[in-house]
């Protein structure tokens, strides 16, 4: 991180500090249980339903909350009403909050008992060494279950703490605007070299950025196999042929993903300074779980997102219905996109690519691994053909989280035995054999071939790197 990053970030922490409680939640992912006020007699107790109709609990000033097994989904839930209020009644976060024993609120929401129970499952294994977060969200946007590890006093709601989501953020930022913008595609080819040279704490020269092998092959290597390895030289370089200030403006306008910070730097400073924090997922005021979980459904629903909510209708106490959730599918890339990113990231839980132990037992699975540096975070973020998933955990000598992926979804699919379990095509793309030396399509002087997906066939140009003896063996 050069000088000017760092004065940035200082101006911009010092800006985090006068916002407001309701944009605190929105940064900490915390919203405080609010306590009845003393002498109200209005004081209702509120009802929360699952989607078959099911109570979870019915409370009267939401602290017990912390007493069930579902606590960190109920925590959602409360700080979704609370919102729910602000718009229906227009009023403040706080008079929101204060409002929201008053009106004995029948809250019916999306969480289903066989989704947490896979999650649950996973708690059980790896949650007694390890602190763990899940969110499990359909194709829709409805959060199903959310899990993590109980911390002492439930202080800390895992699956809503905001951590650099590091390689599984190179899906979003680097080739799904790739794609979309026609910049690359399965078979386009950079070399896996270094990128540029910085200086190290001692002011010594080193190449940049290391990949987690350690070495540098200096051979060209397809997106295909640059995600599947999730080779970091390769992803910094797409993203500067993307634009970083294009990937921004991607991330934030259709997925809505804070990048504040990083925006300011570009301005202030331009883009080098941040081309490996979004290229490699080093974000400064990071990503939750549940909303990564929400990223993820564009790859398996056709392109559209809605941001993962719980609450679905409330009904007041007389029944009346109050609050119906309305909010529509938003197309943010395009059904080819969506397709392309799935088949690419399916390469990556195949054999010999960096999520293959997320693979599942006849399920499809499409997903990205992301690891931190001496793995203090891990993450696995990926998508079947009726859910999106995300797992993180702490501290580790290894990333458990692509194992921990394939453990939630064979739990949850053996309770459903009639659900689909292959992906939908949305486009139809195109399988074009292309030359393993040029990324090109085959002519008849190539001599290894392989096999990509297109969303045009016109989409390459044939090889002439072979027809002109150009091979380098």
């Amino acid at each position: 991180m050069k000088k000017g990053y760092i004065v940035a970030t200082a101006v911009f922490l010092a800006a985090v500090l006068v916002v407001s409680v309701g944009a605190l939640w929105l940064f900490f992912g915390r919203l405080p249980i609010p306590e009845p006020e003393k002498g109200n007699t209005k004081n209702e107790a509120i009802t929360i339903y699952d989607a078959q109709g099911n109570v979870l609990i019915t409370t009267n000033t939401g602290v017990d909350i912390y007493d069930t097994e579902y606590w960190a989904y109920l925590e959602i839930v409360l700080a979704e009403m609370t919102q729910i209020i602000q718009q229906q009644e227009q009023c403040d976060t706080a008079q929101a909050r204060n409002k929201l024993f008053t009106q004995a609120y029948q809250i019916h929401t999306a969480f289903d008992k066989t989704a947490f129970e896979a999650l649950q499952k996973v708690e059980s294994r790896w949650g007694k060494n390890l602190n763990t977060a899940g969110a499990i969200t359909d194709l829709n946007g409805n959060l199903l279950a959310v899990r993590c590890t109980d911390t002492k006093d439930k202080q800390v709601n895992y699956a809503l703490e905001r951590r650099s989501p590091y390689s599984s953020f190179k899906a979003l930022s680097v080739y799904t605007p790739a794609v979309e913008q026609g910049v690359a595609n399965w078979s386009t080819m950079y070399v896996d070299s270094p990128y540029k040279q910085i200086k190290d704490d001692a002011g010594k020269l080193e190449d940049w950025p290391a990949n987690a092998t350690g070495i540098f092959s200096q051979k060209k290597m397809t997106v295909y196999d640059a995600l599947r390895f999730s080779t970091n030289t390769i992803a910094v370089k797409c993203l500067k042929d993307v634009g970083v200030t294009r990937s921004v403006e991607f991330l934030q306008e259709r997925l809505g993903i804070p990048l504040t910070q990083e925006e300011y730097v570009i301005e202030k400073y331009g883009e080098e300074e941040v081309i490996g924090n979004i290229a490699l997922g080093y974000l400064e005021v990071g990503i939750t779980p549940v909303e990564m979980a929400g990223y993820y459904q564009m790859f398996a629903n056709g392109g559209s997102y809605i941001p993962p909510k719980t609450v679905q209708t409330v009904n007041l106490k007389d029944s009346s219905v109050w609050y119906t959730r309305k909010e529509e599918p938003k197309q943010v890339i395009s059904s080819a996109t969506a397709d392309t990113m799935n088949k690419l990231l399916q390469g990556v839980v195949a054999a010999g690519g960096t999520g293959a132990m997320a693979q599942c037992s006849g399920v499809d699975v499409a997903g990205k691994t992301g690891t931190g540096d001496n793995y203090a975070d891990n993450w696995f973020v990926g998508v079947t053909p009726g859910y999106s998933l995300a797992l993180w955990h702490g501290q580790h000598d290894t990333n458990q989280a692509e194992e921990m992926f394939a453990a939630v979804i064979e739990n949850l699919y053996s309770k459903l035995p009639n659900a689909n379990r292959k992906f939908v095509t949305h486009h139809n793309l195109y399988q074009i054999a292309y030359c393993v030396h040029s990324g090109k399509a085959f002519s008849s002087e190539c001599t290894l071939i392989d096999v990509g997906y297109f969303a045009s066939k016109d989409t390459l140009p044939v090889c002439e790197t072979c027809k002109k003896g150009e091979v380098v063996k």
